[in-house]
């Protein structure tokens, strides 16, 4: 891949990150008064908490995953592979732009 592709490809998966970023945070603010909010509503209206923190739990892992991301493309070490060290294919990045491994990399862990 070119310089100037990957450059592209580089600061649309920036975008990406950064907006994906902002809708967890969003959401998360959203988790807390609904959790703060519980007390106001009937009992059918209630949501677990173990549901809410079940919740919260995979939105800050994503977030946290977003973050890695970001400070990879600062640090110029995002789109190495954690697990190998040999370059993650584009089309990876850009299907899931916080990867940090390639795909069998990625498989060996799961």
């Amino acid at each position: 891949m070119s310089a100037i592709t990957w450059n592209r490809a580089e600061r649309a998966i920036r975008e990406d990150l950064i907006t994906q970023r902002g809708l967890l945070l969003r959401l998360l603010a959203q988790l807390e008064e609904l959790a703060s909010d519980d007390s106001t509503r009937t009992d059918a209206a209630k949501v677990p908490n173990l549901e809410l923190g079940a919740q919260r739990d995979v939105l800050t892992t994503h977030l946290r995953e977003v973050d890695d991301a970001l400070r990879r493309l600062r640090n110029g070490t995002y789109g190495r592979c954690a697990g190998c060290g040999e370059e993650i294919p584009t089309d990876r990045l850009q299907a899931k732009p916080a990867a940090d491994r390639c795909v069998p990399c990625a498989s060996k862990v799961a």
